[in-house]
């Protein structure tokens, strides 16, 4: 029964930092006519990063991707979040999932995204 207990409480602590994520306020990001856009003012784009083109920031904007979108929502959702979830098959409970709470990061705060997305496990 106590795997039980392990399992729950992943779960409650999975869905409490989905919905942190989703409330986190990162003022990035903006979309004109379904397409991100960024203000480079500082920098020059890196257009060959086939990851980053079509998920760009903005300062002073913050619109999400539509959600039928499943790469753009992820890079979104990704780029807002602090903390996530990370797990594997559980050994000392065969059938279950082993979590933990990691902190990851694309970019520095309030900077545009890289699409690469740093964790230390």
């Amino acid at each position: 029964m106590n795997h039980m207990k392990y399992l729950l409480i992943t779960i409650i602590l999975s869905v409490i930092i989905y919905a942190c994520a989703a409330r986190t306020y990162h003022p990035h990001i903006f979309s004109i006519d379904d397409k991100a856009v960024v203000d480079y003012s500082k920098n020059e784009p890196d257009l060959d990063n086939s990851i980053t083109n079509d998920y760009v920031t903005s300062v002073n904007d913050d619109v999400p991707p539509p959600h039928t979108e499943y790469a753009k929502m992820a890079r979104y959702l990704v780029h807002r979040s602090d903390w996530t979830s990370m797990g594997t098959n559980s050994l000392q409970f065969p059938g279950f999932p082993m979590v933990n709470i990691i902190s990851i990061a694309d970019s520095p705060r309030n900077e545009k995204s890289t699409g690469n997305v740093y964790f230390y496990l």
